[in-house]
């Protein structure tokens, strides 16, 4: 696919920052968190509504009603990893729907895997926890820190990156040098974010033990029909319309 597609990916969304309620959290034997199904968490910090188009990212003048995709995404330090659900933690009927349905709850970030285009996908149901070769430089450890990456097994030396796109946006918050501040991360999505590239702010993330976001992503009204703003987003976001961020280290 050309780089023209990608002039045409544009769309609303909201960070909300948060924390669990500690006594909350499940501990195992050696010491690690986990967190439960049930579990109290403050919001320390939104965001409000952002539109993102290729051009800029301000605030959404018209941000309707009709959410695209929500996750919430929590990290933990000692372990380097983050544990995703697809639905807004906070809201304890949203919780308990997707555990009857799934019967899944919280779990470790996790990966597709692409062969025919090299392409790692971040979603919240695959099998592979790491990525299918080496994360591009420029994008790990910004957007994915080092345990994400698969340097031993894998015949490819570097993978592209996709995905849900509330988990895409998410790693970018975590990816911000400053937590809970609208400006740095307004300002790295607009710099940063140019699919099919990451540009590399060069900055070390500040990504806080136990601590989380949930994102809301949304079609944008101002882009034209709904429905066919939302089956856009898809392509871009199942590997359809190929990788958000390619990496050039692969030379593919």
């Amino acid at each position: 696919m050309g780089d023209e597609r990608y002039k045409s990916l544009r769309f609303l969304f909201k960070v909300d920052y948060i924390q669990p309620d500690n006594e909350s959290l499940r501990f195992d034997g050696d010491g690690l968190w986990s967190p439960p199904h049930e579990c109290t968490y403050s919001t320390l910090y939104s965001t409000g509504w952002l539109q993102r188009t290729p051009e800029r990212v301000v605030p959404a003048k018209n941000h309707g009603d009709s959410d695209f995709a929500v996750c919430s995404l929590l990290y933990r330090s000692t372990t380097s990893y983050f544990f995703a659900v697809p639905v807004d933690c906070r809201n304890n009927d949203s919780m308990q729907n997707h555990i009857e349905q799934t019967e899944q709850t919280w779990r470790r970030l996790r990966f597709k895997n692409d062969e025919r285009q090299n392409l790692s996908i971040a979603t919240f149901s695959a099998t592979s926890y790491t990525l299918a070769g080496r994360g591009s430089r420029d994008w790990v450890p910004e957007l994915l820190p080092d345990t994400y990456n698969d340097s031993y097994c894998s015949p490819v030396p570097f993978t592209h990156l996709t995905g849900d796109l509330a988990l895409i946006v998410g790693l970018i918050a975590f990816s911000c040098p400053r937590e809970r501040d609208k400006y740095c991360l307004s300002d790295i999505m607009q710099r940063c974010f140019k699919p099919p590239r990451w540009v590399p702010h060069r900055s070390l993330p500040q990504r806080i033990d136990r601590h989380g976001v949930v994102v809301t992503i949304r079609a944008d009204p101002e882009a034209g029909d709904l429905r066919e703003g939302k089956r856009e987003l898809r392509k871009f976001q199942d590997g359809t319309y190929g990788a958000l961020f390619k990496s050039p280290d692969s030379h593919l």
